[in-house]
């Protein structure tokens, strides 16, 4: 979930909330991440439908994973958070008012160090 708040032409903040599909690492146990977003956008002009911009934000992510214990089969859950900052940028094109298709490559700076390659639609809050 992506969305975007224009607060001059040029600078924007932008939340999203992603959800990662979950990994399997070995037998059943799954590693699950989820991130919260807020990053600040700055748009290059270019005239055209299509919008260029650099990002800097802070990052929140949630991974989980679950663990089982062979000797007294217990199971259980292992869970952190960790934040981050966001370095990146990323290619909007202006559909309409409300939509807008975009492309983002962004870098996460913390323990869970990743390059982060994403697309989808933009919902422009106002």
């Amino acid at each position: 979930i992506n969305g975007e708040y224009f607060v001059t032409d040029q600078i924007s903040i932008a939340p999203s909330l992603i959800y990662f599909i979950p990994r399997t690492l070995f037998g059943d146990i799954k590693f699950k991440q989820t991130d919260l977003n807020i990053n600040a956008n700055y748009h290059f002009d270019s005239g055209t439908e299509l919008d260029l911009y650099a990002l800097a934000g802070i990052n929140f992510a949630i991974v989980s994973v679950p663990l089982f214990n062979p000797f007294t089969g217990e199971r259980s859950n292992n869970s952190t958070t960790e934040v981050g900052l966001n370095i990146g940028g990323g290619l909007n094109y202006k559909l309409n008012d409300k939509l807008m298709p975009f492309a983002e490559l962004k870098y996460n700076i913390s323990d869970f160090d990743q390059l982060i390659l994403m697309g989808g639609v933009r919902l422009i809050l106002n």
